[in-house]
């Protein structure tokens, strides 16, 4: 009876340490949310901003991306002018711009901007049209780094 016991404990601690072991790696190694969960987040800060911008604000930017055709040209865009608008809640997705003055996902990959007047727009995957309206989508590469235009494994968020 007391060797059942003690077998019980010894295992209890042996699964509690080896929970205990796991749990630090994780946080450790993988640095909390995944890299999926932080760039879908960042995406959503950026449509955030974007959602509360003036009316004023939203009819400068328009013009200046709607003949757009070059991705990276304009996430600096959006990014540029979401950090240079006069509004004062427009100040979330202004911090995660990078030095280069681009939106970024957690791989340290510039996110896949489309003006929706663009040839890209076209061939995008038809779920990221779904929702609410926008001058523009935003996708990233995703886990493989290939820009598969909303298919595959590329993130987007549905407005």
């Amino acid at each position: 009876m007391i060797n059942m016991q003690r077998r019980i404990v010894w295992t209890s601690l042996l699964i509690f340490f080896v929970g205990l072991v796991f749990a630090v790696w994780f946080l450790l190694v993988e640095g909390g949310p995944s890299r999926s969960v932080r760039t879908i987040q960042l995406m959503l800060v950026v449509l955030m901003d974007f959602d509360v911008l003036e009316e004023s604000d939203v009819h400068k930017l328009v013009p200046s991306i709607e003949t757009e055709s070059d991705s990276l040209v304009l996430n600096r865009k959006v990014a540029a002018f979401l950090k240079g608008t006069g509004d004062s809640y427009v100040t979330n997705s202004i911090k995660f711009a990078n030095h280069d003055g681009l939106y970024c996902d957690a791989w340290g990959r510039p996110l896949w901007f489309a003006s929706t007047n663009s040839p890209v727009y076209a061939r995008l995957n038809p779920e990221m049209m779904k929702g609410k309206p926008t001058p523009f989508v935003v996708w990233s590469s995703g886990p493989n780094g290939t820009n598969d235009f909303g298919f595959i494994d590329d993130l987007f968020l549905h407005r």
